[in-house]
Protein backbone atom coordinates (compact mmCIF):
# COMPACT_ATOMS: atom_id res chain seq x y z
CA UNK A 1 0.00 0.00 0.00
CA UNK A 2 1.52 3.31 -1.11
CA UNK A 3 1.94 6.11 1.44
CA UNK A 4 2.15 9.86 0.80
CA UNK A 5 3.09 12.62 3.22
CA UNK A 6 1.92 16.13 2.35
CA UNK A 7 3.41 19.31 3.85
CA UNK A 8 1.76 22.72 3.55
CA UNK A 9 4.77 25.03 3.88
CA UNK A 10 4.98 28.76 4.49
CA UNK A 11 8.38 30.37 5.09
CA UNK A 12 9.51 27.16 6.70
CA UNK A 13 13.19 27.31 5.84
CA UNK A 14 14.32 27.25 9.47
CA UNK A 15 12.91 23.87 10.49
CA UNK A 16 11.62 22.01 7.43
CA UNK A 17 14.93 20.18 6.98
CA UNK A 18 14.63 18.69 10.47
CA UNK A 19 11.09 17.54 9.73
CA UNK A 20 12.15 15.95 6.45
CA UNK A 21 15.01 14.19 8.24
CA UNK A 22 12.54 12.63 10.69
CA UNK A 23 10.50 11.37 7.72
CA UNK A 24 13.63 9.79 6.23
CA UNK A 25 14.26 7.95 9.52
CA UNK A 26 10.82 6.34 9.70
CA UNK A 27 10.72 2.57 10.28
CA UNK A 28 8.26 2.57 7.38
CA UNK A 29 9.38 5.47 5.16
CA UNK A 30 6.74 7.12 2.96
CA UNK A 31 6.82 6.42 -0.74
CA UNK A 32 6.58 10.12 -1.54
CA UNK A 33 6.67 13.47 0.25
CA UNK A 34 4.91 16.42 -1.37
CA UNK A 35 5.58 20.02 -0.32
CA UNK A 36 3.30 22.89 -1.32
CA UNK A 37 5.17 26.17 -0.78
CA UNK A 38 2.88 29.11 0.00
CA UNK A 39 5.77 31.57 0.53
CA UNK A 40 5.23 33.53 -2.67
CA UNK A 41 8.40 35.00 -4.17
CA UNK A 42 10.42 34.09 -1.06
CA UNK A 43 12.89 31.36 -2.17
CA UNK A 44 14.21 30.46 1.28
CA UNK A 45 11.94 27.42 1.81
CA UNK A 46 12.74 26.13 -1.67
CA UNK A 47 16.47 26.49 -0.97
CA UNK A 48 16.13 24.60 2.33
CA UNK A 49 14.27 21.76 0.58
CA UNK A 50 16.89 21.52 -2.16
CA UNK A 51 19.68 21.56 0.43
CA UNK A 52 18.04 18.61 2.18
CA UNK A 53 17.47 16.80 -1.13
CA UNK A 54 21.16 17.09 -2.03
CA UNK A 55 22.47 16.16 1.42
CA UNK A 56 21.66 12.45 1.37
CA UNK A 57 20.13 9.52 -0.48
CA UNK A 58 16.40 9.69 0.19
CA UNK A 59 14.17 6.66 0.89
CA UNK A 60 11.22 8.49 -0.73
CA UNK A 61 10.43 10.62 -3.75
CA UNK A 62 10.48 14.31 -2.80
CA UNK A 63 8.16 16.57 -4.80
CA UNK A 64 8.17 20.36 -4.44
CA UNK A 65 5.39 22.66 -5.69
CA UNK A 66 5.50 26.44 -5.55
CA UNK A 67 1.97 27.85 -5.39
CA UNK A 68 1.52 30.62 -8.00
CA UNK A 69 -0.77 32.46 -5.56
CA UNK A 70 -1.02 32.10 -1.79
CA UNK A 71 -3.61 29.41 -1.09
CA UNK A 72 -3.78 29.28 2.69
CA UNK A 73 -3.61 26.09 4.75
CA UNK A 74 -6.86 24.44 3.65
CA UNK A 75 -6.47 24.96 -0.09
CA UNK A 76 -2.77 24.13 0.06
CA UNK A 77 -3.44 20.76 1.68
CA UNK A 78 -6.37 20.13 -0.65
CA UNK A 79 -4.18 20.77 -3.69
CA UNK A 80 -1.44 18.50 -2.35
CA UNK A 81 -3.90 15.70 -1.61
CA UNK A 82 -5.02 15.76 -5.25
CA UNK A 83 -1.40 15.51 -6.43
CA UNK A 84 -0.62 12.67 -3.99
CA UNK A 85 -0.62 9.16 -5.45
CA UNK A 86 -0.62 7.25 -2.14
CA UNK A 87 -3.44 5.05 -0.91
CA UNK A 88 -2.86 6.55 2.56
CA UNK A 89 -2.10 10.25 3.05
CA UNK A 90 -0.43 11.75 6.13
CA UNK A 91 -0.83 15.45 6.87
CA UNK A 92 2.39 17.03 8.10
CA UNK A 93 3.48 20.36 9.61
CA UNK A 94 6.71 21.93 8.40
CA UNK A 95 8.25 22.42 11.84
CA UNK A 96 7.53 19.22 13.79
CA UNK A 97 9.57 16.07 14.29
CA UNK A 98 7.99 12.64 13.94
CA UNK A 99 8.89 9.67 16.10
CA UNK A 100 10.45 6.88 13.98
CA UNK A 101 7.49 4.50 14.32
CA UNK A 102 4.73 7.02 13.54
CA UNK A 103 3.99 6.11 9.92
CA UNK A 104 4.21 2.39 10.63
CA UNK A 105 1.89 2.58 13.66
CA UNK A 106 -0.85 4.67 12.02
CA UNK A 107 -0.77 3.04 8.58
CA UNK A 108 -0.96 -0.44 10.13
CA UNK A 109 -4.22 0.57 11.83
CA UNK A 110 -5.81 1.41 8.47
CA UNK A 111 -4.39 -1.70 6.82
CA UNK A 112 -5.79 -3.98 9.55
CA UNK A 113 -9.24 -2.36 9.51
CA UNK A 114 -10.55 -1.85 5.96
CA UNK A 115 -13.72 -0.22 7.38
CA UNK A 116 -11.74 2.68 8.87
CA UNK A 117 -11.02 5.68 6.66
CA UNK A 118 -8.98 7.83 9.06
CA UNK A 119 -6.77 7.44 12.11
CA UNK A 120 -5.49 9.99 14.61
CA UNK A 121 -2.61 9.84 17.08
CA UNK A 122 -1.39 12.44 19.59
CA UNK A 123 1.51 14.80 20.26
CA UNK A 124 4.17 15.76 22.73
CA UNK A 125 4.03 19.56 23.03
CA UNK A 126 7.50 21.12 22.97
CA UNK A 127 9.19 24.51 22.78
CA UNK A 128 11.27 25.65 19.80
CA UNK A 129 14.19 23.44 20.89
CA UNK A 130 12.02 20.30 21.10
CA UNK A 131 12.12 20.36 24.91
CA UNK A 132 8.78 18.88 26.06
CA UNK A 133 6.51 21.12 28.12
CA UNK A 134 6.36 20.17 31.78
CA UNK A 135 2.55 20.29 31.55
CA UNK A 136 1.18 17.78 29.04
CA UNK A 137 -2.58 17.44 28.91
CA UNK A 138 -3.44 13.74 29.26
CA UNK A 139 -7.23 14.16 29.08
CA UNK A 140 -7.46 13.36 25.36
CA UNK A 141 -5.28 10.28 25.74
CA UNK A 142 -7.41 9.01 28.63
CA UNK A 143 -10.56 9.33 26.50
CA UNK A 144 -8.87 7.76 23.49
CA UNK A 145 -7.77 4.70 25.48
CA UNK A 146 -11.41 3.96 26.30
CA UNK A 147 -12.28 3.92 22.59
CA UNK A 148 -9.24 2.07 21.24
CA UNK A 149 -10.20 -0.20 18.31
CA UNK A 150 -13.75 1.21 18.34
CA UNK A 151 -15.28 3.58 15.77
CA UNK A 152 -18.68 3.89 17.46
CA UNK A 153 -19.57 6.85 19.70
CA UNK A 154 -16.25 8.59 19.05
CA UNK A 155 -18.17 11.51 17.56
CA UNK A 156 -19.61 12.31 20.99
CA UNK A 157 -16.05 12.98 22.21
CA UNK A 158 -15.60 15.66 19.56
CA UNK A 159 -19.01 17.24 20.17
CA UNK A 160 -18.26 17.54 23.90
CA UNK A 161 -14.69 18.76 23.18
CA UNK A 162 -13.17 15.89 25.14
CA UNK A 163 -11.04 15.28 22.05
CA UNK A 164 -10.05 17.89 19.49
CA UNK A 165 -7.27 16.17 17.55
CA UNK A 166 -4.72 17.85 15.28
CA UNK A 167 -3.95 17.72 11.58
CA UNK A 168 -0.31 16.71 12.03
CA UNK A 169 -1.52 13.48 13.71
CA UNK A 170 -3.95 12.41 10.97
CA UNK A 171 -3.63 9.70 8.32
CA UNK A 172 -6.50 9.10 5.87
CA UNK A 173 -7.32 6.95 2.90
CA UNK A 174 -7.18 9.04 -0.25
CA UNK A 175 -10.55 7.58 -1.27
CA UNK A 176 -12.07 9.09 1.87
CA UNK A 177 -11.12 12.63 0.81
CA UNK A 178 -13.40 12.34 -2.22
CA UNK A 179 -16.42 12.23 0.12
CA UNK A 180 -15.31 15.06 2.39
CA UNK A 181 -17.44 18.16 3.01
CA UNK A 182 -16.14 21.33 1.40
CA UNK A 183 -13.40 22.73 3.64
CA UNK A 184 -14.89 26.16 4.16
CA UNK A 185 -12.68 29.04 5.36
CA UNK A 186 -14.12 29.21 8.87
CA UNK A 187 -12.55 25.95 10.06
CA UNK A 188 -9.21 24.27 9.45
CA UNK A 189 -8.92 21.09 7.40
CA UNK A 190 -8.33 18.88 10.46
CA UNK A 191 -11.68 19.87 11.99
CA UNK A 192 -13.46 18.87 8.78
CA UNK A 193 -11.61 15.55 8.46
CA UNK A 194 -11.77 14.44 12.09
CA UNK A 195 -15.32 15.44 12.85
CA UNK A 196 -16.83 14.20 9.59
CA UNK A 197 -15.02 10.84 9.72
CA UNK A 198 -15.96 10.47 13.40
CA UNK A 199 -19.60 11.27 12.59
CA UNK A 200 -19.52 8.61 9.86
CA UNK A 201 -17.93 6.17 12.36
CA UNK A 202 -14.90 5.76 10.11
CA UNK A 203 -12.27 7.17 12.51
CA UNK A 204 -9.96 5.24 14.83
CA UNK A 205 -7.84 6.71 17.64
CA UNK A 206 -4.34 5.57 18.53
CA UNK A 207 -3.69 6.72 22.14
CA UNK A 208 0.03 7.25 21.66
CA UNK A 209 2.16 10.39 21.38
CA UNK A 210 3.91 10.01 18.02
CA UNK A 211 4.78 13.62 17.13
CA UNK A 212 7.00 16.23 18.72
CA UNK A 213 4.88 19.33 18.06
CA UNK A 214 6.68 22.65 18.38
CA UNK A 215 4.78 25.58 19.91
CA UNK A 216 6.01 29.02 18.88
CA UNK A 217 4.69 32.38 17.79
CA UNK A 218 3.75 31.22 14.29
CA UNK A 219 1.43 28.29 15.12
CA UNK A 220 -2.00 28.31 13.46
CA UNK A 221 -3.79 27.08 16.61
CA UNK A 222 -1.89 26.44 19.85
CA UNK A 223 0.27 29.01 21.60
CA UNK A 224 2.18 29.24 24.85
CA UNK A 225 -0.96 30.65 26.50
CA UNK A 226 -3.20 27.80 25.39
CA UNK A 227 -5.25 26.24 28.17
CA UNK A 228 -4.31 22.56 28.49
CA UNK A 229 -6.97 21.34 30.88
CA UNK A 230 -6.70 19.83 34.32
CA UNK A 231 -7.33 23.04 36.27
CA UNK A 232 -10.64 24.90 36.34
CA UNK A 233 -8.83 27.99 37.72
CA UNK A 234 -6.58 28.13 34.65
CA UNK A 235 -9.64 27.67 32.46
CA UNK A 236 -11.37 30.66 34.06
CA UNK A 237 -8.17 32.67 33.75
CA UNK A 238 -8.11 32.04 29.99
CA UNK A 239 -11.78 33.03 29.77
CA UNK A 240 -11.18 36.28 31.68
CA UNK A 241 -8.71 37.38 29.01
CA UNK A 242 -11.55 37.50 26.48
CA UNK A 243 -13.06 40.96 26.04
CA UNK A 244 -16.47 39.56 25.05
CA UNK A 245 -17.72 36.92 27.50
CA UNK A 246 -20.04 35.52 24.81
CA UNK A 247 -17.39 35.44 22.08
CA UNK A 248 -16.54 31.78 22.54
CA UNK A 249 -20.19 30.72 22.17
CA UNK A 250 -20.78 32.79 19.05
CA UNK A 251 -17.60 31.37 17.52
CA UNK A 252 -18.57 27.78 18.35
CA UNK A 253 -22.09 28.35 17.03
CA UNK A 254 -20.81 29.69 13.71
CA UNK A 255 -18.43 26.73 13.46
CA UNK A 256 -21.20 24.22 14.18
CA UNK A 257 -23.60 25.78 11.64
CA UNK A 258 -20.90 25.91 8.96
CA UNK A 259 -19.89 22.30 9.59
CA UNK A 260 -23.49 21.05 9.70
CA UNK A 261 -24.49 22.74 6.43
CA UNK A 262 -21.42 21.55 4.54
CA UNK A 263 -21.70 18.04 5.94
CA UNK A 264 -25.37 17.71 4.97
CA UNK A 265 -24.51 18.74 1.39
CA UNK A 266 -21.53 16.39 1.05
CA UNK A 267 -21.42 12.81 -0.35
CA UNK A 268 -20.53 11.66 3.16
CA UNK A 269 -23.96 12.63 4.53
CA UNK A 270 -25.57 9.36 3.41
CA UNK A 271 -22.98 7.38 5.39
CA UNK A 272 -23.59 9.08 8.73
CA UNK A 273 -25.74 7.17 11.27
CA UNK A 274 -28.92 8.98 12.19
CA UNK A 275 -27.95 9.21 15.87
CA UNK A 276 -24.80 11.16 15.02
CA UNK A 277 -26.62 13.58 12.74
CA UNK A 278 -29.19 14.12 15.50
CA UNK A 279 -26.35 14.74 17.96
CA UNK A 280 -24.87 17.37 15.64
CA UNK A 281 -28.23 19.15 15.40
CA UNK A 282 -28.71 18.98 19.17
CA UNK A 283 -25.18 20.32 19.79
CA UNK A 284 -26.04 23.34 17.64
CA UNK A 285 -29.33 23.98 19.45
CA UNK A 286 -27.53 23.56 22.79
CA UNK A 287 -25.29 26.53 22.02
CA UNK A 288 -28.34 28.67 21.22
CA UNK A 289 -29.90 27.63 24.55
CA UNK A 290 -26.72 28.56 26.41
CA UNK A 291 -26.58 31.99 24.81
CA UNK A 292 -30.21 32.68 25.74
CA UNK A 293 -29.73 31.29 29.26
CA UNK A 294 -26.75 33.53 29.97
CA UNK A 295 -28.86 36.63 29.28
CA UNK A 296 -31.26 35.78 32.11
CA UNK A 297 -31.02 37.18 35.63
CA UNK A 298 -28.90 35.33 38.17
CA UNK A 299 -32.00 34.07 39.98
CA UNK A 300 -33.47 32.61 36.76
CA UNK A 301 -30.11 30.99 35.95
CA UNK A 302 -30.50 28.92 39.12
CA UNK A 303 -33.11 26.82 37.26
CA UNK A 304 -31.75 25.60 33.91
CA UNK A 305 -34.17 23.81 31.59
CA UNK A 306 -34.16 20.06 31.10
CA UNK A 307 -32.86 20.54 27.54
CA UNK A 308 -29.98 22.64 28.79
CA UNK A 309 -29.10 20.14 31.51
CA UNK A 310 -29.10 17.40 28.89
CA UNK A 311 -26.79 19.55 26.76
CA UNK A 312 -24.35 20.10 29.62
CA UNK A 313 -23.89 16.35 29.92
CA UNK A 314 -23.96 15.46 26.21
CA UNK A 315 -22.14 18.40 24.68
CA UNK A 316 -20.46 20.27 27.52
CA UNK A 317 -18.36 19.77 30.61
CA UNK A 318 -21.28 18.69 32.81
CA UNK A 319 -21.66 20.72 36.02
CA UNK A 320 -18.61 22.83 35.22
CA UNK A 321 -20.41 24.24 32.19
CA UNK A 322 -23.46 25.10 34.30
CA UNK A 323 -21.31 26.78 36.96
CA UNK A 324 -19.63 28.85 34.28
CA UNK A 325 -22.99 29.96 32.88
CA UNK A 326 -24.26 30.67 36.39
CA UNK A 327 -21.25 32.91 37.03
CA UNK A 328 -21.69 34.57 33.63
CA UNK A 329 -18.09 33.78 32.64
Amino acid sequence: MKISVIIAAYKGEKLIGEQLASLALQTRPPDEVLIGDDSGADNATCAAVEQFRNSRALPFELKYYRNPVQLGVNKNFHSLSRHASGDIIFFCDQDDVWMPEKIERLSDVLIRDPQADAVCGFSVLTDETLTPWKQQDDSELICARKYKNSKENIYSLFVSHKICGAGHNIAVRKSMLEHQPDWGPRLLYDFWILQSSAAAEKLLLVPERLTFHRIHGQNQTLSRNTYLGGSILKRFDSIKRQKDKHYEFFRLLKERVSFMRNLEQSPLALRIPRKNMELLHFATVYLLYRLAYRKKSFFMRLFPSVTLLKGYFLCGNKWRSWLRDLAGK
